[in-house]
């Protein structure tokens, strides 16, 4: 079986469930549904993944969570441009 390819695509479907996320941000300004802790658990977990799938040599599945974890920082970024202050 080809791990590399099954991750490959798993990674995938994770980004691109991200993107309608930041577009709808984007449209509307409004984040104040997101909560920061979770994006950042999300990259931690995500940042670990690379370091196991690399170690494996996966590359394809580095590459994917590269992206995501890109998407993530994104979200992030757009949380605080858009906060709203009280």
């Amino acid at each position: 079986m080809n791990w590399d390819l099954i991750v490959a695509i798993a990674n995938i479907l994770l980004t691109v469930g991200i993107i309608p996320q930041l577009i709808k941000n984007y449209k509307t300004k409004n984040v104040e549904s997101h909560c920061i802790f979770w994006h950042l658990s999300t990259i931690s977990g995500l940042s670990l993944l690379f370091l196991f799938y690399y170690s494996l040599y996966l590359y394809f599945a580095t590459f994917g969570i590269c992206i995501t974890i890109c998407f993530r920082l994104i979200i992030i970024y757009q949380i605080f441009k858009y906060r709203v202050k009280k």
